[in-house]
């Protein structure tokens, strides 16, 4: 496409305008074009132009997000709190930066795990990640009636552990007496809006359908953007997980970026001890259009 262009430039003193969001620093786009510019205007205003006769004519400038005038201060301050880690690098830095590290670095456990969960006004859903000889876990996150969102309760099993492998229909019954039994200020029994399963258990799927689960869909499993809406509820401090919660927990801290497909320029987790985690981005990312404004009441609130 960018070749294609550039073969229509050809009236005398035409120009193309373009903007991007970095990504990591081997994009080909960063490579084959950026990196070679002629001249290129940095983020802390200096200058520099090549005398490289293999450079392209093209003018490059880097800006960090507080350099556009126009936005809110307030829209800017809220943009800088609900990206996280690599997020905030790439999207208010402008870093073309790898992926590295802890991927939800903002996540603490004296300020995100509770004890008690308040009144819930609505169960939103249940976030499921399924696995036979891996663990298979799911997460009934519901919408407090102070505008923040909890994960309640954890249904997990590990067949290695427990040395037992389940069949669906055994998962089916354990899902749904999860669910039946579990209890909520003297109230026993939820039945949550959305069972967003992971995408690629179509046979469990059809038997929570044929057990007459209601709201059964299959999960949003975009990763990257999956853990950008996990990193906002937990930057914007609208997530709390019970402490109950074992195996989503232990997994948090330990859940990172895969150095090794970094290298070649691919953003995502290293795939170990996930499956609890995998739940949580299934469940928020699959219903971020329904919590998102909890942000700004929130903010409101504090205000």
């Amino acid at each position: 496409f960018f070749q294609m262009m550039e073969t229509r430039l050809s009236v005398e003193g035409a120009q193309w305008f373009a903007t991007t969001n970095p990504e990591g620093p081997i994009h080909w786009l960063k490579k084959e074009i950026l990196d070679r510019a002629r001249l290129h205007l940095r983020r802390d205003g200096t200058l520099v132009e090549t005398q490289d006769p293999n450079a392209l004519d093209v003018h490059r400038f880097s800006f960090v997000l507080d350099d556009n005038p126009s936005l809110p201060a307030a829209y800017v301050e809220a943009l800088k709190r609900s990206h996280q880690g690599l997020f905030f690098r790439r999207y208010i830095l402008g870093e073309w930066c790898l992926a590295e590290g802890v991927i939800f670095d903002a996540f603490d456990e004296q300020r995100h795990v509770v004890d008690l969960v308040p009144d819930v006004n609505r169960w939103m859903c249940v976030g499921l990640d399924y696995g036979t000889v891996n663990p298979f876990a799911a997460l009934l996150i519901g919408v407090g009636a102070d505008n923040r969102l909890y994960v309640a309760s954890e249904y997990r099993h590990d067949s290695r552990a427990a040395r037992r492998q389940l069949t669906d229909a055994q998962y089916s019954v354990g899902v749904r007496q999860w669910l039946a039994t579990h209890e909520h200020r003297g109230v026993k029994g939820v039945v949550p809006d959305w069972v967003f399963v992971d995408p690629s258990a179509a046979s469990f799927m059809t038997q929570l359908w044929a057990d007459g689960v209601p709201g059964v869909a299959k999960a949003n499993n975009d990763v990257k953007d999956g853990i950008r809406s996990v990193s906002m509820a937990f930057g914007e401090n609208i997530l709390s997980i019970h402490r109950s919660c074992t195996g989503l927990l232990s997994e948090l801290p330990s859940y990172v970026w895969d150095e090794k497909a970094s290298d070649k320029g691919v953003d995502q987790p290293l795939k170990v001890d996930d499956h609890s985690v995998d739940g949580l981005r299934y469940g928020l990312h699959s219903t971020a259009h329904e919590w998102r404004h909890l942000v700004r009441a929130t903010l409101e609130v504090a205000a």
